[in-house]
Order: C-alpha cells, then structure tokens, then sequence
C-alpha cells in the first residue's frame, strides 16, 4: 500500500452493482435451500423485509399454509420503497400471485435522474389586443391563400353526394393537418 499526504492520493473509485432477483422456487422462500442460498450471497427478499411485522400470503392459490414461494431477491443496500403481492388473477392470468417492488432511482442507480422536461406549448398572449389582432389576421390571411374553405365545403359538397369514404377521410386529414400548421 502507498502512503499519500492529504491531497495527493490517488482517486479511488467504487462501482457499486445491485441485483434484483425474481424467483418462483416452489418451497417456502423463508426457508430451505432457497432461503440458504440467498443467506450465503447476502441477500433479502424485499417484500418480506418491506413487510417484516406481518404475515406473508400465500402466493400459489393451492397453498393454505400462508407460505410465500415467489419472491423478489435484493443484494444489501437496495431497499423497496413499497412492495406486495396482487390479487390471484390480477396481472395475468395464472395460479400464482404477481410479486413486485418499487425501488427509487438514486437506490437502483446511484443518482436522481433530472426531472422530465416537458416542451412548452407556445399560445397566444391574449392580454395584447394587438398581438391578437395580428394573429388572427395572419390566420385569416393563409386561410384564403391556401383555399381550405373552398376544399371543405366541396368535400362536404362530394360527401353528401356520394357518401362517407376512405379518400374523403383522406382529404379531410389533409385538410386538418394544413389548418393546424397555420394555426401554429
């Protein structure tokens, strides 16, 4: 081992890995090899520690006994901000219940990730009188330019003639589409 004065010693980096275990072990997960074999790497089963006063349910629907075979393993360190069992049925069909765990992201992964950022929707400032003004004038403006009127109402007009169709929708979604871009 080298000897450092403070400031000078080398940067020391710890990459710290969790594993998060899902098992069906068909025997009781408390006991037995099962629970043995999680024991000698460490690890706990996370309903059961979020849940450690109360009595765990059955989680095979012809299991009387309240004895818990599946489970979610964790290495030392992660530890479930919530965890349970659902409803037989609930999830997906089957005869066992659904196991879950909900763990934080600094926990699982070291760090909060930023919150999501969501895009702004620009609308307009209507406390300007004039800035709507100018708006709606624009509008109006492309509006007559790119003839939307004169399109949906000879739609309308081949609609009422011919009926409801797949290129008539078409033309509509175009239409909607165009009127959109011009409102935006």
């Amino acid at each position: 081992m080298t000897a450092c004065s403070p400031g000078h010693c080398p940067k020391i980096e710890f990459l710290v890995f969790f594993f998060i275990v899902g098992i069906y072990a068909n025997e009781d997960i408390r006991a037995g090899q099962t629970a043995e074999f999680f024991n000698t790497l460490g690890m706990q089963e996370a309903i059961l520690t979020r849940h450690a006063t109360r009595s765990p349910p059955a989680t095979h629907n012809r299991n009387n006994s309240r004895e818990p075979i599946d489970g979610i393993f964790v290495t030392p360190g992660l530890h479930a901000v919530s965890a349970g069992y659902e409803a037989f049925g609930v999830g997906c069909p089957s005869d066992h219940r659904v196991v879950w765990a909900d763990f934080t992201y600094a926990a699982a992964f070291g760090y909060n990730s930023p919150p999501i950022k969501r895009p702004e929707i620009r609308r307009l400032n209507t406390k300007n009188p004039k800035m709507v003004e100018k708006y709606v004038g624009e509008v109006r403006k492309a509006l007559v330019q790119t003839g939307i009127a004169k399109r949906l109402f000879a739609l309308e007009a081949k609609a009422e003639q011919h009926g409801w169709n797949d290129q008539f929708q078409i033309e509509y979604n175009a239409i909607q589409r165009l009127q959109l871009k011009i409102r935006n």
